[in-house]
């Protein structure tokens, strides 16, 4: 497997391009290789700031150390980020802009799966589709961005 690439590094941590099919950090039973793993084999010792899924290719963020850990991972807590994705959905948005806004928290039985329900914690998610970016026939991109909500 191609170490991914770095997009970012410096003595506090390190940003990668983690492309989609790899996990974040590793799972239960160890079946796979993590990026986290990856990471560990060139930095040592490194800590998760924040995952992505599987499927989803980004930017990912992990700390060389425990201050560092510590400082963004309040960040990301505190939704001090800006989390923005594109996505490629099967047909044609019925408008071109929309708000999710739903609570949500992890399937109690399916660790790792997220869904939604009125116990979890406040999600709002802006949805905008742009016309002028109809992939092909049957396919469009949509530009998602995560409301940070307090």
């Amino acid at each position: 497997m191609k170490f991914p690439d770095i997009i970012f590094e410096d003595e506090f941590f390190v940003a990668i391009d983690k492309p989609s099919g790899l996990i974040s950090v590793p799972d239960r039973e160890q079946k796979e290789v993590s990026l986290k793993d990856l990471l560990a084999k060139k930095y040592g010792r490194i800590f998760t700031v924040h995952r992505l899924d599987r499927n989803t290719s980004g930017l990912i963020l992990y700390a060389k150390d425990e201050v560092t850990h510590k400082y963004l991972s309040g960040v990301f807590e505190e939704r001090r980020v800006e989390k923005i994705y594109l996505g490629l959905v099967n047909g044609v948005p019925p408008t071109p802009q929309g708000t999710i806004d739903a609570a949500m928290m992890e399937h109690p039985a399916k660790n790792g799966t997220m869904v939604i329900n009125r116990k979890g914690k406040a999600a709002v998610t802006i949805i905008n589709y742009f016309t002028n970016m109809v992939v092909s026939a049957g396919w469009s991109l949509i530009f998602i961005q995560e409301e940070p909500t307090k």
